[in-house]
C-alpha cells in the first residue's frame, strides 16, 4: 500500500463506529484531508495519543480506497499553552472550526497552514486579555475569508465603488461588503456599524498581523470587529459557528 508524509494540524474529529477514530486535518501538502486510525478507541493504540488537538504532527499515511489511513505519528510542535487555558482553547477552536467548515477536501494552499499554524502560536503565547483574543479570531477568519476568494471589500461602497463618508456604514454580507447612504435599497439585508469599525478590518489584508495586534481597540468595538467577521463567515456558511458561541461563554 503506498505511504506518504505529511505536516498536519488536527481540525476535528468526527464519528465513527467500531473503535477506529476518523480525523478531519489540515496539512501542508495535500489541504483538508480525512484520515483514519485503526483502532484508534482501544486504550493501548499508540498513534492516537500524538493524533490530537494542538498539535503540528509528522504523519505516515498510508492511502486507502475510501479513507486514507494513519501508518505512524510524531508530535512534532506542542501548544500545552493553549490546552492549559479555557479561554486559549475556545479561541483555537475557533481557528480549527474555520478552516474546517471553509475548506473543501485536497485543495492544498500554504498560506491556510502556515497561518493556522502561526495563530495558533500567537494564541499559546499571547499575553492579551481573553476579550482581546476576539479580534485575533477576527483577523484570522477575514484573512481565510480572502484566501479563499471571498473577501468582503471595506474600502469602498460595493454599488457605486465609491468611498463611504459618515461615521456609519451599512454592511451588506449578501453583496461582500459594505454600502453608502445613498447607495443602499430598503431591501438590502444589512447591519450598520461604525466606520473605523470597518476601516480597521480592511486592514486585515493589508497589514500584517504583528501591525495588527498594536492597533488600539477598546472592547466594544472588539465585539462589534467580531460580529461582523462572524456575519461574513455565516453568510458563507449559511450556518452558524458552534465554537464563536463557546468562546463567548469564556468572556
Amino acid at each position: 500500500m503506498p505511504t506518504y508524509r505529511a505536516n498536519a494540524i488536527v481540525l476535528k474529529e468526527n464519528d465513527c463506529l467500531k473503535d477506529d477514530r476518523l480525523f478531519n486535518i489540515y496539512t501542508k501538502e495535500k489541504g483538508k484531508i480525512q484520515i483514519r486510525i485503526t483502532g484508534g478507541k482501544k486504550i493501548k493504540n499508540k498513534l492516537a495519543a500524538h493524533v490530537q488537538p494542538f498539535f503540528e504532527i509528522d504523519m505516515l499515511i498510508a492511502k486507502g480506497r475510501s479513507c486514507d489511513r494513519v501508518a505512524g505519528a510524531r508530535s512534532a510542535v506542542n501548544f500545552s499553552g493553549i490546552r492549559n487555558d479555557l479561554c486559549k482553547t475556545a479561541a483555537a477552536c475557533c481557528l480549527q472550526e474555520v478552516v474546517d467548515k471553509l475548506c473543501k477536501i485536497q485543495v492544498p494552499d500554504d498560506r491556510i497552514y502556515s497561518l493556522l499554524f502561526n495563530y495558533l502560536k500567537l494564541i499559546e503565547d499571547s499575553r492579551l486579555k481573553s476579550w482581546e483574543l476576539e479580534k485575533l479570531i477576527s483577523f484570522f477568519s477575514l484573512k481565510i475569508l480572502g484566501f479563499l476568494g471571498y473577501r468582503p471589500w471595506f474600502e469602498i461602497c460595493v454599488y457605486c465603488q465609491k468611498k463611504v463618508f459618515g461615521d456609519k456604514v451599512y454592511l451588506l454580507p449578501a453583496k461582500g461588503g459594505i454600502g453608502c447612504s445613498r447607495c443602499v435599497k430598503d431591501n438590502d439585508k444589512h447591519v450598520t456599524v461604525n466606520k473605523k469599525t470597518a476601516e480597521i478590518l480592511g486592514l486585515a489584508y493589508l497589514e500584517n498581523t504583528d501591525n495588527l495586534l498594536r492597533l488600539k481597540i477598546e472592547k466594544n468595538q472588539s465585539e462589534e470587529i467580531s460580529s461582523v467577521a462572524k456575519k461574513f463567515l455565516e453568510y458563507q456558511l449559511e450556518k452558524p459557528l458552534l465554537s464563536f458561541e463557546f468562546f463567548r461563554t469564556c468572556l
